[in-house]
């Protein structure tokens, strides 16, 4: 039947284009690339959720996982397509946030310093209730080819190590 055919080519080009992240440099993924990766980051680390986050400058698609908490914040990692952030939730008082965002930014990069890590300074600081504190770099992840998912998922697990001794 035309009709089956049809839906199993059309089912075909979407697992064909959602495994092409194997094939492409990072610079060329778009929506479907992101989303195989992030299906196989879900079978290597403890991924809470990933999905597509809307914002005024057209959204993207993120993944955010090794949530960790104290009795002030929860402190965890975000993709954001290809920029890893260093997030924190603050839910007190929204006169704190500043000062709990810039106590929390100098013990991430403490941390990061002694541990050989370059974590850039967010361009603006947010003062919401989600605020990134640092940022790694797409080509300090990924480099400039193909993606190596052994190396990436180590340097993950390198990361998930800096927050906890953050939250240490």
């Amino acid at each position: 039947n035309p009709l089956v055919i049809d839906f199993y080519n059309h089912l075909q080009e979407l697992e064909n284009a959602t495994n092409s992240y194997k094939l492409k440099p990072i610079k060329e993924w778009k929506w479907y690339e992101w989303q195989g990766f992030y299906m196989e980051l879900e079978k290597q680390l403890d991924v809470e959720n990933w999905d597509y986050v809307a914002n005024p400058a057209g959204g993207f698609i993120g993944l955010w996982w090794n949530f960790i908490e104290n009795e002030e914040i929860r402190m965890y990692l975000q993709f954001e397509e290809s920029k890893l952030c260093f997030k924190i939730e603050y839910e007190g008082d929204s006169n704190n946030r500043s000062e709990i965002r810039a106590k929390y930014h100098s013990i991430l990069m403490d941390v990061a310093k002694a541990e050989g890590t370059t974590v850039e300074r967010p361009s603006r600081f947010g003062a919401g209730t989600y605020m990134t504190i640092g940022i790694i770099s797409p080509e300090n992840i990924f480099g400039d080819g193909i993606v190596n998912i052994d190396s990436l998922v180590n340097k993950l697990k390198h990361y998930e190590d800096i927050v906890k001794k953050c939250m240490e």
